[in-house]
């Protein structure tokens, strides 16, 4: 059990989740995981969109974490909310349609203060830092997609869509008196039954042989998917001809007088980045769409550490970048016009003015950039 200091940290950040008001009829309201989890082993887990209320005694899972990276004293607390269904709202089955759903929302605390908070958000995560969430009589408040369960910090952040068949489909949040306090019931994640089990929460093998409609990976394998958010990365694409690139693209930040780096980040933010005249913003959190992998039906245990653990080592006065990408797509090559470097931790900016191809016939397609002066406050 984490000491007691600890467990008023986590009984103080614990959030409120904010539901559309259409969820019952959408689809489901979180509920207990460990009643799932009995279903599952006994191959006896099917498709269930209930409860169609909201229990306020339903439990919230959580994990906690404390370490030191540079002296910096750092408590990650991570909540869990298990529903049984997910449903896309209009969405064509099986796309957004899905059994069983694990959402979190994680507080990243330096030296006991509020840094950072991640919200997981389909395939990904939403990273904000302080004043870019909500927050009202000293709670974290969270709004909650309809039917999907994505998380959201604010009603104004832009929302989650894909297109099927020239169709565009939307996430739904709210601000609604739906509300649900997390902190009414707290669990420790291990101690629960489920604590070591590593396989998928469903059973349904159409869905889980589908990318869009498998079920979701147990938390117990999900706790390392990405690295803390020391920095926030932008890019500005040129306006030129053909600047737009579908490649992968990568960047590493070098602090040339120590010779320490960090990365490499697969600039990936789940939108169509890098695009002619655009700019696209990246933490360094965002989890590489390349590297996602895909898992076979496998109803019993699986072993093993799934996912990759990120690097989170912080470095300051970034002297270099090195970026490249990885030559794939239609149109692999990109003009960078600029590249931004926001260090999160020291309140601290800088650029790198670019203006170059990064492409085979243009000379190649990794380079190394110096920094363009010195560091501004923000």
């Amino acid at each position: 059990m984490p000491e007691e200091s600890i467990i008023q940290l986590i009984n103080q950040w614990a959030p409120i989740l904010i539901f559309h008001p259409d969820e019952g009829s959408q689809c489901c309201y979180p509920s207990n995981a460990e009643i799932a989890y009995d279903k599952i082993i006994h191959n006896n887990f099917s498709k269930d969109k209930s409860p169609t209320t909201l229990n306020q005694t339903a439990p919230c899972y959580y994990n906690c974490v404390s370490y030191k990276i540079n002296n910096i004293d750092i408590i990650r607390i991570k909540y869990w909310f298990w529903y049984n269904y997910n449903d896309f709202p209009s969405g064509p089955d099986p796309y957004g349609s899905h059994e069983g759903d694990w959402e979190s929302v994680e507080v990243i605390l330096f030296s006991k203060r509020l840094f950072a908070v991640l919200y997981s958000n389909h395939e990904t995560y939403l990273t904000t830092w302080r004043n870019e969430f909500r927050m009202e009589n000293k709670r974290l408040m969270v709004y909650v997609g309809n039917g999907s369960h994505a998380n959201y910090p604010l009603l104004q952040t832009p929302l989650f869509h894909y297109d099927f068949w020239n169709m565009e489909f939307y996430d739904q949040i709210a601000d609604s008196n739906d509300r649900w306090d997390t902190r009414n019931n707290l669990r420790d994640i291990n101690t629960t039954k489920f604590r070591y089990f590593v396989g998928y929460w469903g059973n349904h093998i159409i869905h889980a042989l589908s990318y869009e409609g498998r079920p979701p990976l147990s938390p117990m394998v999900r706790e390392n998917e990405y690295n803390i958010p020391f920095y926030r990365i932008v890019t500005y694409t040129g306006d030129v001809d053909d600047a737009t690139s579908d490649a992968n693209v990568f960047i590493n930040l070098i602090n040339n007088n120590t010779k320490n780096s960090v990365g490499p980040f697969e600039l990936d933010n789940y939108e169509n980045n890098f695009q002619r005249a655009h700019v696209d913003v990246f933490a360094s959190t965002d989890y590489p769409r390349s590297q996602i992998p895909f898992f076979p039906f496998i109803p019993t245990l699986q072993t093993g550490n799934i996912f990759p653990i990120w690097n989170n080592k912080y470095i300051d006065n970034i002297t270099q970048i090195r970026l490249w990408h990885d030559n794939s797509g239609r149109y692999p090559g990109w003009f960078v016009d600029k590249i931004e470097i926001y260090d999160m931790v020291k309140r601290q900016r800088c650029g790198f003015n670019c203006h170059k191809w990064l492409a085979e016939d243009e000379g190649g397609i990794d380079f190394t950039f110096n920094r363009s002066g010195g560091y501004s406050r923000f």
